[in-house]
């Protein structure tokens, strides 16, 4: 089988988490515009001058919060829902490669999908050793990879 480079690999993860992270620090930033400040003046004789404290607008925390959820959710799209049905999230497709069985050579699934991300902090585990696996595995495959019995192979 062409076994994916762990080159391509990881541009696919710069681009899956571009999406939901460009969200979130949008949010964040709207939010922190949304920002009030209120300020008391101290009127006794021997007055400092006026406080004032800064805190967040319940709108401004709102807005971040849907971002967050909205992030969420397209993870969950596309690890779970694309990748498991098609064998590719939008950055795997865009450079052409999929996640199928090691067994089956089929696509495997929402759930199992869905799994296999959360197995990946196994890759983190070892000083995220797991995710430089590929640089020296007969099949490319991180430590998640070996754990869901997965591959990632190229569909040109």
């Amino acid at each position: 089988m062409n076994y994916t480079s762990w080159w391509a690999r990881v541009a696919a993860s710069v681009v899956d988490r571009f999406p939901p992270l460009f969200v979130v620090i949008f949010c964040g930033l709207v939010e922190r515009s949304q920002r009030v400040t209120k300020c008391l003046v101290d009127q006794a004789d021997y007055s400092l001058g006026p406080y004032c404290a800064t805190g967040n607008s319940v709108s401004g925390v709102l807005i971040w919060l849907a971002g967050i959820v909205v992030a969420v959710l397209f993870t969950v799209w596309n690890h779970g829902y694309l990748q498991g049905t098609t064998g590719s999230s939008l950055g795997k497709r865009l450079l052409r490669f999929r996640v199928i069985d090691e067994n089956t050579g089929e696509p495997v699934g929402f759930g199992r999908s869905v799994v296999r991300q959360v197995a990946h902090l196994a890759d983190a585990i070892p000083v995220f050793a797991g995710y430089l696996f590929p640089l020296w595995d007969d099949k490319r495959q991180t430590l998640a990879d070996k754990i869901m019995s997965t591959v990632c192979v190229s569909t040109r």
